[in-house]
């Protein structure tokens, strides 16, 4: 080979490398659109919704008043304290919720008692601050306030102990044998 045919030769291949070079970075920049356009964005917002729920368990069957067999001896109430009351809210930050107790119906005790009701929470964080004893009646009343975001569990034992009471307040009004059944509704109610 000649010196002519030598520099030809190098120069096609100049040319061979530089065509070659043109048409992948032309191929590589149809891929990049096309895959450009393969591309699809997908936008979520997500949240929290706020929520309550509530279950009792336990149940105190029967609550029964023991008139004293001597006229010196007073009647006892009857005390009924293994029923727990479980609940999960989740609500916005800094709002709380009350937990308010009520009876379904006014005359649902025997004449010349009073049915009390009393919630002990667990004292874990945000699930509220007991009231202390009310007498229940038909008027929904706060037996825990402050109640924030919280999940009291499910055990046995989770949650607020509920102790009732059945109190003797009028004995005249007493008569033998009479037996009611008193629905207690718990309600959450958003605290002011």
């Amino acid at each position: 080979m000649n010196e002519k045919n030598k520099k030809a030769s190098g120069k096609e291949k100049a040319k061979i490398i530089a065509g070659i070079l043109s048409a992948l970075t032309l191929i590589s920049g149809m891929w990049a659109r096309a895959s450009e356009k393969d591309i699809s964005v997908h936008s979520i917002t997500m949240g929290v919704a706020e929520t309550c729920a509530l279950n009792v368990n336990g149940n105190p069957g029967r609550l029964t008043i023991n008139i004293p067999a001597a006229a010196t001896e007073s009647s006892q109430n009857t005390i009924y304290g293994d029923a727990y009351v479980r609940y999960s809210t989740i609500s916005a930050r800094n709002k709380y919720r009350t937990l308010a107790a009520s009876l379904e119906t006014p005359d649902s005790l025997p004449p010349g008692c009073s049915l009390k009701l009393q919630a002990i929470p667990s004292g874990k964080k945000n699930e509220g601050v007991g009231t202390g004893q009310i007498v229940l009646s038909t008027i929904p009343q706060a037996i825990i306030t402050g109640i924030g975001s919280c999940a009291t569990g499910v055990g046995a034992t989770d949650g607020a102990r509920l102790i009732l009471t059945l109190c003797l307040d009028n004995a005249v009004k007493l008569r033998l044998d009479e037996r009611k059944t008193a629905t207690i509704i718990l309600t959450f109610m958003d605290s002011l």
